[in-house]
């Protein structure tokens, strides 16, 4: 009966005689006592057979590779129309810089920066239409940059500060440095810009305190104005008073 209660834990092993059980101290162990004992030593739940291991560290890498995968993804465009209202996005909150890597993902053909460039003068020109001056000032800026012979785009652009100038009640520096800026480009462009620009160079003179410059400029506006666009005539009679008074 009392070999049944006991493990054979001696190095002997199974094929060791009964009699050399009982000449060692570790011969017979308790069964109950030699599993404590190894339970102490190494925890069930903490061995991990080495090729558990290996795979969880395979598939942690795949899950981080796969994660900077994705974060560093380049969003593409499959129109003219989806990639402007994403530069648009972008200009209007003045990221110049990802509105141009989002212009540099998608317009890398001529046919395709020709198609994009008729989709952004038509966004800055319908945000002028909505009262939206400044976003339509920053979506021409973007066009001004990046296409630089697009005189069109200039002139509107000039056009679009002049409208956000008449809604200000006063010449603020900031925008009048805009103006000066967008007058030098496009004249730089064209050497006879659409009338309006005279109108801006006015400005620009008037607040620099160069009346003579300011008068001049606003008698070549005046001399090709019929009175359209309406929404320059406000400010057109705010400068004929204040050069007429000065």
């Amino acid at each position: 009966m009392r070999a049944r209660e006991v493990t054979r834990c001696s190095p002997a092993g199974r094929d060791a005689p009964r009699g050399q059980w009982a000449s060692s101290p570790m011969a017979v162990i308790p069964r109950r006592s030699c599993v404590r004992k190894t339970l102490r030593a190494e925890p069930r739940e903490n061995r991990t057979p080495p090729i558990h291991s290996m795979k969880r560290a395979i598939l942690t890498a795949a899950v981080l590779v796969l994660a900077a995968c994705q974060s560093t993804s380049v969003q593409t465009y499959s129109s003219p129309e989806e990639a402007t209202r994403a530069i648009i996005a972008a200009a209007e909150v003045g990221d110049g810089k990802e509105a141009s890597r989002i212009f540099d993902t998608f317009a890398r053909s001529s046919v395709q920066r020709d198609r994009v460039l008729a989709e952004l003068v038509d966004a800055g020109v319908s945000r002028q239409e909505d009262g939206r001056y400044r976003a339509s000032a920053d979506v021409l800026d973007f066009v001004c940059q990046r296409y630089p012979d697009a005189v069109d785009a200039k002139e509107s652009l000039v056009f679009a500060l002049l409208l956000e100038r008449g809604n200000s009640e006063s010449a603020e520096p900031d925008l009048i440095l805009e103006l000066e800026r967008a007058v030098a480009d496009v004249r730089a462009a064209s050497p006879a810009p659409a009338f309006w620009v005279d109108l801006a160079a006015t400005h620009v003179a008037a607040e620099a305190g160069d009346l003579a410059t300011a008068r001049e400029n606003f008698a070549a506006f005046m001399g090709a104005w019929s009175g359209e666009p309406a929404a320059l005539t406000i400010q057109v009679e705010d400068l004929d008073r204040r050069l007429g008074a000065e």
